[in-house]
This record gives C-alpha cells, structure tokens and sequence, in this order.
C-alpha cells in the first residue's frame, strides 16, 4: 500500500483529470488504479494525471461545486503536485460554475476570486496559463497571482522570465467599467512574458479603440491567434491583438455565435498577412447537421463567403468553414488557383449555394457533381475533405462521387439531410 502522502491525492478522481497526449481523460480511471498499486508508476502517473488538472469532467457535481474544488485546490497547494501543473485548461469553467453557485446562494463572490488566484499561485511552472478579468485591476490581479509583475509600484525589475508561452483572456463583462485596453496591453508590457506563440479569447467586446491609442497593440506576435465573441462585427477589433511583426501570424481562427452577414466577413484581407498557413471561420449555433431537406433552400440568417476574401492567402495548408452558408462550385475553383498548398478543407455544417441563384431550390444547382468532381481533382495536394451538408437524403447519390476522390488518395466525409 502507497504512502497516505502518496496516495490522497491521487484518490480523490476530481483532482486528476488529464487531457494530455500522455493521458487522455478517457484512461484516467485506468490510471490512477494502476498507480495504486504500483509504486514504480506513481511517479510518471502524477506527472501526466496533473498536467491540466482543470479540466471539467470530473470537477464534481454542478448542483455543489465547493468540496471538489476546494480538494483540488489543496492538492495543489502541496508544492510538489502544482509544480506539475502545465496548463490551467478549464479553469475559466470551474470559475463559472463557483461564480454561479455563490450569486445563486447569495454568498461572496470574492470567494472564487480567491479560490482562482490562489490555483495560479499554487502552478509556478504553467506554460498555458487562462487570465479571467473583467476590470483592469483584475488582469493585475491574474498577473500578479501568476509572478508575472514586479512585487511593488517602485520596483522596476520584472520577475524571471516567465515559462508561459500560451494565454487564454476569458472576459466577464462588467457593466459598471468599461476596460481601457491601452492599460491592459501596458500590464502585458511590463510582465516576465518573453513572448506568447499562442492567444486564445473568449470575448474580444472588451477591446475598444476609443481607449487604444493610434499606435496601440497587443505587445507580442503571436503564432497562432484563436477568437471567440458573440458577433462577427467585432472582426475589426481584431487589429488590436494581430502581431506587430509582419507576416508573424501563421493560424487564425475565428468564431462567432451571434448573426453574421458577408459584409463583417470581407475586412478579413485587410487584417490578415498573406503568410497565414492555417484559416479557420466557425458560425456555431446556425444550422443543424441534420436538418430537413426542405429547409435546405431556405434563406437564413448565417453567413455568406465573399469569394474574395480567399485570394490573398496562397499559403495556406488547412482551411476550415464550421456552419457557413455559401460553399459553392465557385469556391472551389477559386481556392484550386489562390491555395496551390492546400491539403485539408473541411465545411463542417455547411449549406452549399447554387452560384447563378443562391435561392435555388435544386440540389442538382447546388451540388452540380460533375463539375464538383472535376474542381476538386485539381488540387494537387488535398488529402482530406469534409463537404459539410450535401442537398440529400440519399445516402447513396454522392457514393460515386466519394469513392472517385477516395481512389485519388483523398479522405472524404459529408452529410446528408433528413427526409422532410
């Protein structure tokens, strides 16, 4: 039997929770069995068990979120498990939940403050750290808790290079403060980051140009920029936060979950360098993967393609358009001539358009095969395809089509209608 300073942590299941490539979340059960009875495995089973011990799919019930919480929490405060803490992947969730349970129950808020800033406290060595704010002095706050400032106002020596190399900005809006962006960018500034590769946000409503001066922008150049926002009106706000080293953004995504017309859609090549390699547009929430035939046709709300917003990115390799209304013929042959190196397209959810009449009720206009065949066959380098929702309920008219690219060395995945 384990050291009960072994073994406490390792036995509460809510406070092992791993999505790494070492530990997927599916084999934690198998994983902390095996490092009970296996003291030589203990060792390598914490180190992958609490790699990202945030993640919510054993962070206990909703309904009563403070015990596991808290027993995570302490779990981590023993230093040598948080210092095998690498990333704070879903603790923005855990924070949520807290925030919801302690407004429904009347309590202090200022509790999961301090539960959030003392779990960054207890992770010296996070190379992904989720910066959860809603005022300027809460982003100071997150910095500080995570040793990014120096300790006083007249200290001027920053703190060790910091480790981190990935940040989430979650934003929780406050009604009764409006963030000046120029002030969160001139904390980012000041911090022990050396450089960011990757920037994730959840809500980007809080970058206001009104509060950034002409020449304000975000202080490092990201690799990869990944966005997050109830509106694809807030695409130009993006400017804010894109590299000021040219051509340093390789992997761009963004997503909306609010309506989105094409007009949000063209500021795109005015924002983005043409040495992106991997460009992604995600409308959640429009359309359903299996939606009836005969609301195929009709005109919704959700986004449309301007074509031209593909031409200026010949580099690209992946492509990815979740839920958008506008695939076409016209699209294809477009990105074959603009996007030589393209090997991965994917239309996940969407809805595919007739390019002489976008109201055309016929699937034969829509998805004309013979022509989509014969477009797709000059990409010299796809290997995988998703042609999102195809105008159908027979799950056999587009086998033929399938089984001519798959022989081409393609991957090929699609889906259909249901029938009415």
């Amino acid at each position: 039997m384990l050291a009960s300073r072994y073994a406490r942590p390792l036995d509460s299941p809510e406070c092992c929770v791993s999505a790494d490539a070492s530990c997927s979340t599916a084999h934690v059960p198998s994983v902390l069995s095996f490092c009970r009875v296996s003291h030589q495995a203990l060792s390598s089973g914490r180190r992958a068990l609490y790699r990202r011990p945030f993640l919510y799919h054993c962070a206990g019930n909703s309904d009563h979120p403070w015990p596991s919480n808290n027993s995570l929490l302490s779990a981590l405060e023993d230093p040598e498990i948080g210092s095998l803490v690498r990333s704070t992947s879903g603790i923005e969730v855990r924070f949520r939940v807290l925030r919801s349970w302690q407004t429904k129950h009347q309590r202090e808020v200022t509790d999961v403050t301090n539960w959030y800033h003392r779990a960054l406290q207890a992770c010296p060595l996070l190379t992904q750290a989720g910066i959860i704010f809603s005022t300027v002095d809460d982003f100071s706050h997150v910095l500080n808790a995570l040793n990014l400032l120096p300790h006083t106002s007249v200290d001027h020596a920053k703190p060790p290079s910091s480790s981190i190399t990935s940040i989430s900005l979650d934003f929780v809006p406050d009604l009764s403060e409006v963030v000046n962006c120029q002030k969160v960018f001139d904390l980012l500034s000041r911090s022990s980051l050396k450089s960011l590769v990757n920037i994730f946000c959840s809500d980007i409503s809080w970058l206001n140009r009104n509060s950034a001066s002409a020449l304000s922008r975000f202080p490092f150049s990201p690799r990869k920029l990944h966005i997050e926002t109830t509106q694809s009106s807030h695409l130009d706000k993006c400017s804010l936060l894109l590299p000021y080293t040219p051509y340093a953004l390789e992997d761009f995504t963004f997503g909306s979950h609010g309506n989105a017309i094409g007009p949000d859609l063209s500021v795109l090549p005015a924002l983005l360098d043409p040495s992106l390699r991997n460009f992604a547009l995600s409308f959640g929430g429009h359309f359903s993967f299996r939606i009836p035939l005969s609301y195929y046709f009709f005109s919704t709300s959700g986004p449309r393609l301007p074509l031209e917003i593909f031409l200026s990115y010949p580099l690209i390799t992946s492509l990815s358009l979740f839920d958008t209304h506008g695939p076409s013929l016209r699209l294809l042959e477009t990105l074959a001539k603009s996007a030589p190196l393209l090997y991965e397209l994917s239309l996940t959810g969407s809805r595919w358009i007739s390019d002489s009449n976008i109201l055309s009720p016929s699937p034969a206009d829509i998805f004309p095969e013979p022509l989509i065949l014969a477009a797709l066959i000059k990409f010299a380098r796809l290997t995988k395809l998703d042609l999102g929702t195809l105008p159908t309920s027979d799950p056999f008219q587009h086998s033929d089509l399938k089984t001519k690219l798959e022989a081409r060395g393609m991957k090929v995945k699609y889906d259909i209608c249901r029938e009415g």
